[in-house]
C-alpha cells in the first residue's frame, strides 16, 4: 500500500507539472496573441493617422491655392464667420503684412477719426499661406477668450493661475455672469466680452448696469489698451483693408469694361512693385533733368 501511495504522489506531481507547463504555455500564447492584437491596432491606427494627415494636407493645398489666386487681386482674404469659445469671429489674412487677424463680428472700436472698425481679439504673423491655414485651425479649435483677447490653452491656464495672486477688485466683475473682467463700457461699467457679444446678438446695446443706450457694441477696457491701435503692423493692415474697400466702392461707379481694366492694372501694380518703383524713379530723374538741362 505504501508503494502504491508513493506512486500516486509521483503521478500527481507529474500531473501538476504538466498542468503548470500547460498554463505557462497558454499564458505565453495569450500574451503573444495580445501583443499581436496590439501591434495590429497600432498598425491600423497609424494607417488611419497617415490617411488623415494626407487628406488634411491635400485639403490645405487646395485652399492655399485658392487663397493665392484671390491674393492676385486683393490684399485681404476673409474666412467664413465662426464661433471661437462662444463669440462670433472672422479670421482675416492680410497678404502684404503677412498678418492673421481674428476680428469680432459684432463688437467694434472707433479709430482716431471716429470711424468704427471690427475689434481685433488676436493677431499673429504667418510665413506661408499653408502656415496661416494651420494657425486658423489651431485658433478656431483650441483658443480661449480672456478679457477681450484670445489665448492659447497654455497661456489661458497661466492667466487663470495668476488670479489668486493678482486678484481682481470687487467691482471688476461682469454683472451678468459674475466673471472677473477688465472689459468696460464707455460709461465705465464692467461687462465681460462674452456677455457683451451675446447682448448685442440678442439686440440689446444698453449698459446692463446704468441702462445707458446704444453703447455695448463699442469695446473699451480699463487699461485703455486696444489691440487695433496698439500694434503698428496691425494698424497698417487694417488701414490697407479700408483702402481696399474704398477701391471697391470706386470700381462700382465704372462700367464693365472700365472695371476690368482697373482690376487688371491694380493686379499688375500689386504683383510688380519693382517695375512701378523703377518708373517712378525714372520720372524723378527725367523731371530733374528737365529742370536742370
Amino acid at each position: 500500500m505504501f508503494y502504491l501511495g508513493s506512486t500516486s504522489s509521483s503521478q500527481a506531481s507529474s500531473i501538476d507539472s504538466l498542468m503548470k507547463s500547460s498554463n505557462e504555455n497558454e499564458s505565453d500564447t495569450l500574451s503573444e496573441n495580445s501583443d499581436n492584437v496590439s501591434n495590429i491596432m497600432l498598425s491600423v491606427s497609424s494607417e488611419e493617422t497617415n490617411e488623415y494627415i494626407t487628406e488634411y494636407s491635400q485639403d490645405c493645398c487646395v485652399l492655399a491655392n485658392y487663397i493665392r489666386e484671390h491674393f492676385e487681386t486683393s490684399n485681404i482674404y476673409v474666412f467664413r464667420c465662426v464661433k471661437i469659445d462662444g463669440v462670433y469671429c472672422c479670421c482675416v489674412l492680410y497678404r502684404d503684412e503677412k498678418i492673421l487677424n481674428i476680428e469680432s463680428v459684432r463688437v467694434l472700436v472707433k479709430n482716431d477719426e471716429g470711424t468704427p472698425e471690427n475689434y481685433s481679439l488676436h493677431f499673429e504673423y504667418y510665413d506661408t499661406i499653408e502656415n496661416a491655414i494651420e494657425l486658423v485651425n489651431i485658433i478656431v479649435t483650441t483658443y480661449k477668450l480672456y478679457n477681450g483677447d484670445l489665448y492659447s490653452p497654455e497661456d489661458y491656464a497661466h492667466l487663470i493661475a495668476e488670479e489668486p495672486f493678482i486678484p481682481y477688485s470687487e467691482k471688476q466683475r461682469c454683472p451678468v455672469c459674475n466673471t472677473n473682467t477688465s472689459d468696460i463700457t464707455s460709461c465705465g461699467h464692467y461687462i465681460c466680452f462674452r456677455c457683451r457679444e451675446q447682448s448685442i446678438y440678442l439686440g440689446t446695446k444698453n449698459c446692463p448696469t446704468c441702462n445707458k443706450p446704444n453703447i455695448l457694441h463699442i469695446y473699451h477696457n480699463d487699461a485703455n489698451v486696444i489691440n487695433n491701435f496698439h500694434y503698428h503692423d496691425l494698424v497698417s493692415a487694417i488701414q490697407s483693408e479700408e483702402l481696399d474697400k474704398e477701391e471697391d466702392d470706386a470700381l462700382e461707379s465704372y462700367g464693365p469694361t472700365e472695371q476690368l481694366i482697373a482690376k487688371q492694372l491694380h493686379s499688375f501694380v500689386l504683383n510688380n512693385p519693382g517695375f512701378i518703383n523703377s518708373i517712378a524713379e525714372f520720372i524723378g530723374i527725367f523731371n530733374r533733368f528737365i529742370g536742370n538741362p
